[in-house]
């Protein structure tokens, strides 16, 4: 068994990219071609997700944000009530958060797979990595790094 291709990169596949909305939150016209016709486009996984705190299962589940908030640091806790909102925000922060660990979660599991080492002199190797990152760059690209990167 090998950690990254055995276990990571499935998880990271069906969890973070291949997961469905909350039902009730977000519909999908294929008529309008909401949906592609190619299934293997379809991501809406942690990585694509709208925090919201819904009360139903689903990523980021309310039940996972509402246990993370019982086991809160102090300091972590005070940061997010710096906020605008305070406390009726923590929720949605917590998520935001959570989000985040994903990406790195997901970071190393991209970096782990690269066909060589990131340090690399060889100029084919390094443009091999480039083609292969460029694929995983061109699949976050609608999620919602850059929206939690603001947060």
């Amino acid at each position: 068994l090998t950690f990254l291709q055995d276990t990571a990169v499935p998880y990271v596949e069906a969890v973070f990219f291949r997961s469905f909305p909350f039902f009730g939150t977000v519909s999908y016209n294929a008529q309008a071609h909401q949906i592609s016709d190619k299934p293997s486009d379809f991501n809406y996984g942690a990585l694509f997700a709208d925090p919201l705190p819904v009360g139903s299962a689903g990523i980021p589940p309310t039940l996972l944000m509402q246990d993370m908030r019982h086991y809160l640091p102090d300091y972590l806790h005070d940061l997010y009530m710096q906020g605008l909102r305070g406390e009726d925000d923590l929720r949605v922060k917590i998520s935001i958060s959570f989000q985040k660990s994903m990406f790195c979660v997901t970071t190393a599991a991209i970096l782990g797979l690269m066909p060589h080492p990131l340090n690399t002199d060889d100029p084919t190797q390094r443009q091999e990595n480039r083609t292969y990152l460029e694929g995983w760059m061109d699949r976050l690209s609608d999620s919602r790094l850059a929206d939690v990167q603001d947060e």
